[in-house]
């Protein structure tokens, strides 16, 4: 067997086996002489022998009829397995009649197996499929009366060796084209009362390539008229492509198992507005329609799916044309001569998006398609074809019936055409509707590129019939393998790995003076045990209940003995061995001494120390022995980290950045293994420019977590920054990946594959992020990406808010307020618009126009994002106009919902102002507890201090504010004031 299948394939048999029939029973229960035939591709493939009877009591037959065909050695034969199911047909041999010569025969029931798990590499299929009863059959009423009991065969379907070969399983695929409905036909379409065939024929086509070289149009000319009284169920079967000749139970190919809401939610197409699908739900309930509900299966080499992939690169819109006309009629043998360009009745065409066939991992599309009056020139401007599929097959089709039909001269009598709509008393009462449509509508601008010589009047205005009644049709296009695959998770985590290796978790050891104390105490006690064991031995139990104390002179006489005792032994030594390396790494851990001394005064003075240290060690370990240890408490610090990251976000807001650097890093040092607060830490490198320490930031972040998503993307900004996009799609992938529901990582992504012209991928990324947020397809991408900095009409008030943040990070505060100002002319209840502009006028130095800002600002009952930077500078802006009793009522309230050592400054500052001195100074307390590096807070504990008549704080204080180089010169100067006119709280007076 090849390894390609753009060359030939294997020529092997394809065996079946019908092994069994199941529930056979007549109707009349009487033995039923029958034969199974076995078909594929129009041929008959076998028949079992003609004499079988079946069990009457059972209905059970043991066929062990076994048949085969040859696979030819071209692509066509794999394309035929694809599409074409295996019909088994049961038939029923009749008794003869008189003078019959041969024998009558019935069809009694068909069954069809797909042969599909061929292709997939399987070489043994075996299968249980139901019989479907023939009309009149005398099968059928035993299917109707107990559904239990179906008719069935027992099939087997085997190959010797796998048609295909694994390297070529992966390389081809398999596209399936659904073609269901076409709505809202139009009205001119009647339906057909009488029996027998259909009057028309509704007919679909698709041109789609199968090889390197070849395409092939696929026809769907079993469309069936229906009225329009009820909606078509989700779940209604789908049926085998060209089966008009199977029973109609066997025609059916699957059903549907989504539902109405699932379609809704991943259909594309014309019609996504909520006025289109209003429109479609009134069309699909009560609007004439055109069934086809057909499953065409295509197999696609290796050479296919690339030109598949190539001409939707090139051209992502195909099309589909329909038509309706009448069924051809052949009489005597010949074929109605027919005209070189003959004109197709009510030709329409509607322009299938294959785009998202390119989306990365993408296998479906579906979607609602409007119907076009067909126009050449549309044709070439939207899909760059010249040729309509329909009239391309009419021709092949008209010759290939003229060869096997015509006679060999042409007779000089026959009857001249009428053309496709001629013939027929429904094509002349459709030729007089349409004249009247023609005349009240006055079709007389033809499509661009044709001339009335080329169309004729009434085809013109057949097709415009498509737009006037908005007719659309239902198509769904699925690959059975992605055109673009993705890359699998365990890839793009490979690949972040290797970016960014993971960071192991740091080993947990002791603290070194805390293990040598606890070592120390743990040899204590384990002398202590030896020296008692020792003096049981010696002198029995050491304390016997009730037994009177010694006098001290036994005990002495007793403590000699045991030391001699230990001497002479040895074991004192060894126990002085024992303690000696514990003692040593107390003096190197908790003494911090590793050098020798230089004078022996300082050794005589550190061994009296020491000493005196570890006795009271081995009392503190005595004790331990003796009573069980009450646990420790805990030492909490007095900040945690929400509140440095607070403080951190406060230090920044008021331009102290090396203030906030210590907060961060402190965030750090209490959590160094949370991702949050490398973060956090890079942030705040972002926001000052520092992009390099940023970077190194969310490095960490992900060598710590790496799906954190916050810092893959991140990653994947700065990334794109430094222009290394293809470290830029593996972050963004893997964000997308590791979070699929995350708006954010899925628009950076699209505008990212935007940026790189990758039209296919942005627009995937840009229709989930739009399916996130329930917005239809690009409309949040063309928001955040229409506007230049500027304000754009009918911009949403979340994106302002956004557009203003960044401009004020870049000090562009007369932009900010621009484009805060728009937000506001929308909606003048917006609070973070307020809070912004307020930040705005502050910033720029407009005092009172910031004061306002804040003070509308918490009018609302709905609060801002961070009210602590609106508390802060509210406050001070009324501490500069003097306002001191309505700053101590802001910052009362800045102090309840987020204390800090401002908040406390700012209350103790208006406190101070408002000679409320007790107060002030719990506040400036409280403050200098969160910060005791705040000069401003020394420098107004001096002037509480000073006040209230305390020397000693007061001096402290003072010297304290010098000592951290206070820069309020006001402040300064009142502080000297009071000190002159006391007499006190100057060091150097």
């Amino acid at each position: 067997m090849e390894e390609t299948l753009n060359g030939k394939i294997s020529n092997g048999a394809v065996n079946i086996t019908v092994l069994r029939g199941n529930n056979l029973q007549g109707n009349k229960h009487e033995p039923l002489h029958h034969l199974v035939r076995v078909e594929f591709n129009g041929a008959l493939v076998g028949e079992s022998d003609r004499r079988q009877e079946v069990d009457v009591t059972e209905g059970v037959v043991d066929y062990d009829f076994s048949c085969s065909f040859r696979c030819p050695d071209d692509r066509h034969s794999l394309d035929d397995m694809a599409h074409k199911p295996l019909i088994l047909t049961v038939m029923e041999i009749l008794p003869k009649e008189k003078k019959q010569k041969e024998e009558r025969t019935a069809v009694l029931g068909q069954a069809v197996m797909d042969l599909l798990p061929l292709l997939h590499g399987q070489c043994n299929i075996s299968s249980l499929v139901q019989l479907h009863c023939a009309a009149g059959s005398s099968l059928e009423t035993v299917s109707l009366d107990n559904l239990t009991l179906l008719p069935s065969l027992e099939v087997a379907v085997s190959v010797a060796t796998p048609l295909l070969s694994e390297a070529q399983r992966l390389s081809s695929n398999l596209l399936m084209v659904t073609m269901e409905t076409a709505f809202s036909v139009p009205e001119v379409w009647s339906l057909t009362i009488s029996p027998g065939p259909p009057a028309c024929c509704y007919t679909a086509a698709l041109k789609l390539p199968v090889t390197a070289e070849k395409e092939e149009i696929l026809m769907f000319s079993e469309g069936q008229l229906r009225a329009g009284d009820e909606r078509e169920a989700p779940d209604r079967p789908r049926k085998w492509p060209q089966v008009g000749s199977l029973a109609p139970g066997a025609q059916v190919f699957s059903r549907a198992v989504a539902t109405q809401e699932e379609l809704d939610e991943e259909e594309f197409g014309d019609l996504t507005s909520s006025e289109d699908r209003e429109f479609c739900h009134v069309a699909e309930t009560t609007k004439k329609r055109v069934c086809w509900d057909t499953v065409r299966r295509c197999f696609l080499d290796t050479g296919g799916s690339t030109r598949l992939s190539e001409r939707i690169e090139k051209c992502r819109l195909w099309p589909l044309e329909i038509m309706k006309a009448p069924p051809p009629v052949v009489q005597g043998g010949k074929v109605p001569e027919t005209e070189p360009e003959q004109q197709i009745s009510f030709h329409g065409v509607a322009y299938v998006d294959m785009g998202p066939l390119l989306y990365p991992g993408a296998t479906r599309v579906r979607g609602t398609y409007r119907v076009y009056p067909f126009s050449e020139s549309d044709l070439l401007a939207k899909t760059k074809r010249t040729v309509s599929v329909l009239k391309e097959q009419a021709k092949a089709a008209a010759s290939q019936v003229k060869l096997s039909l015509s006679p060999p001269a042409a007779s000089p009598k026959g009857t001249p055409s009428k053309g496709v709509n001629g013939g027929h008393k429904a094509g002349k009462e459709t030729t007089k509707k349409l004249s009247a449509v023609a005349e009240q509508t006055g079709q007389s601008k033809l499509p661009a590129g044709e001339t009335v010589t080329e169309v004729d009047p009434l085809v013109l205005a057949e097709r415009q019939m498509y737009a006037d009644a908005r007719t659309y049709i239902v198509v769904e296009i699925t690959v059975e393998k992605p055109l673009v695959p993705k890359r699998p998770p365990a890839e793009l985590a490979k690949k972040v790995m290797e970016l960014i290796p993971p960071r192991l978790p740091l080993p947990r050891h002791p603290a070194g003076a805390g293990k040598a104390v606890q070592e120390f105490h743990q040899e204590v006690t384990s002398v202590v045990g030896q020296v008692l064991d020792q003096y049981q031995q010696l002198f029995g139990a050491a304390f016997q209940p009730g037994a009177q104390p010694m006098d001290p002179s036994t005990q002495e006489h007793r403590r000699r003995q045991l030391l001699g005792e230990l001497n002479y032994s040895g074991k004192y030594f060894a126990l002085k061995e024992q303690m000696k390396s514990s003692v040593v790494k107390i003096v190197r851990e908790k003494m911090l001494r590793t050098e020798a001394f230089s004078h022996p005064e300082q050794l005589q003075a550190f061994l009296s120390q020491l000493y005196v240290y570890l006795v009271d060690q081995m009392h503190l370990a005595l004790n331990m022995t003796e009573e069980p240890q009450e646990a420790a408490e805990v030492v909490r610090p007095v900040l945690d980290v929400s509140q440095l990251r607070r403080f951190a976000r406060e230090a920044e807001h008021n331009g102290d950045f090396q203030l906030a650097t210590q907060y961060y890093q402190e965030r750090l040092v209490r959590g160094p293994t949370e991702p949050s607060h490398w973060l956090d830490y890079g942030t705040f490198y972002m926001r000052t420019g520092d992009h390099v320490k940023a970077e190194e930031c969310f490095h960490h972040a992900v060598s710590l977590q790496q799906t954190h998503l916050p810092s893959l993307v991140m990653c994947g900004v700065l990334a794109e920054m430094g222009e290394r996009y293809h470290n830029v799609e593996t972050y963004l992938e893997a964000a997308t990946g590791a979070h699929p529901a995350s708006v954010v990582a899925w628009t950076l992504s699209g505008m990212f594959h935007q940026g790189q012209n990758n039209d296919f991928k942005a627009e995937s990324c840009f229709l989930t992020a739009g399916r996130l947020l329930r917005m239809a397809q690009r409309a949040l991408a063309q928001e955040l990406l229409s506007s230049d900095g500027g304000l754009t009409h009918g911009l949403t008030t979340a994106y302002c808010l956004a557009a203003a943040k960044l401009q004020m990070l870049s000090a562009d505060y007369c932009s900010a307020a621009a484009t805060l100002k728009g937000a506001l002319a929308n909606t003048s209840k917006e609070p973070e618009a307020w809070a912004l502009l307020g930040h705005c006028s502050y910033l720029s130095g407009d005092r009172a126009k910031a004061r306002q800002c804040y003070q509308r600002c918490l009018e609302y009952q709905r609060q801002p994002e961070d009210t602590h930077p609106v508390f802060l500078r509210l406050g001070s802006v009324y501490l500069q106009e003097g306002k001191f009793q309505n700053a101590r009522t802001i910052y009362l309230q800045a102090c309840s919902s987020s204390p800090s050592c401002l908040t406390w400054l700012g209350l103790g500052i208006a406190c101070y102002r408002l000679e409320i001195l007790s107060e002030a100074e719990e506040a400036l307390t409280e403050a200098n507890t969160l910060n005791n590096m705040n000069p401003d807070v020394w420098g107004y504990l001096s002037l509480v201090s000073l006040k209230i008549g305390r020397r000693l704080e007061a001096e402290q204080s003072y010297k304290y504010a010098v000592k951290l180089n206070l820069q309020d010169e006001p402040v300064l100067r009142e502080i000297k004031e009071l000190q002159d006119q006391l007499g006190f709280g100057d060091p150097s007076f």
